[in-house]
């Protein structure tokens, strides 16, 4: 869903003449994003990265050996991380310290739009803005982060691996210039759980929000 979203922005930024240059990652599997055709533009410069994470720890290991695969990978990021053991962007930091950095500079680039999930990926551009301090950067959150009770691993953590993710989060919004989502009520949640940043939330209305709000379509798009 994030893909999609970004890749229609994207399309309509670029329609619209702005420079647009798009870090993806390198696509492994065997079909290409239904989406892929939005980018297709003058305007908009895709940067592929391909960073690793083990698909086999995404996956549903079914042999011997899949199965020790994953155990491995388990224990790993068990090791090695302090926060989520499920963040796809755990390996994403030096790409983004090292890689993108250069891509902005190189481009003179000022505004940086990043989403998530996956939300490691937040805290890293938002250590990129520490160190390129007029950056506007703003972070469009598609789902709850440290609240989030059903999905990516959060409702098991552990205190102290909680405790982590909620650091990064509290960086990421106290760094970032603006935090979109096209949800209401997440920006409600937003807004309750730091006030004194309450400007800084802001909703995105989608044709699908407008409908809901007026009752009617009065928009159309391609």
């Amino acid at each position: 869903m994030g893909g999609r979203r970004w890749a229609k922005f994207a399309k309509y930024l670029g329609e619209k003449k702005y420079r647009i240059h798009v870090i993806s990652n390198f696509n492994s599997g065997p079909k290409l994003s239904e989406w892929i055709k939005d980018i297709d533009s003058e305007n908009i410069i895709n940067h592929t990265q391909k960073v690793f994470y083990p698909e086999i720890y995404i996956s549903n290991p079914k042999s011997v050996i899949e199965k020790l695969k994953y155990r491995f990978w388990l224990l790993f990021f068990r090791l090695f991380s302090k926060g989520s053991l499920y963040d796809r962007s755990f390996f994403w930091k030096k790409t983004v310290l090292i890689k993108i950095k250069k891509i902005i500079l190189d481009n003179n680039i000022e505004n940086v739009i990043v989403t998530g999930p996956p939300f490691r990926l937040l805290y890293y551009t938002s250590l990129l803005k520490e160190q390129l301090k007029y950056l506007n950067l703003i972070v469009d959150l598609r789902d709850p982060w440290t609240d989030n009770t059903s999905f990516y691993g959060f409702d098991s953590l552990s205190k102290k691996r909680m405790d982590y993710e909620k650091k990064m989060e509290e960086t990421v919004m106290n760094v970032a210039n603006c935090v979109i989502s096209v949800n209401e009520y997440l920006t409600r949640r937003l807004k309750k759980k730091y006030p004194a940043l309450e400007s800084k939330f802001l909703t995105v209305l989608t044709l699908q929000n407008l409908k809901k709000q007026t009752g009617e379509l009065k928009l159309t798009t391609n």
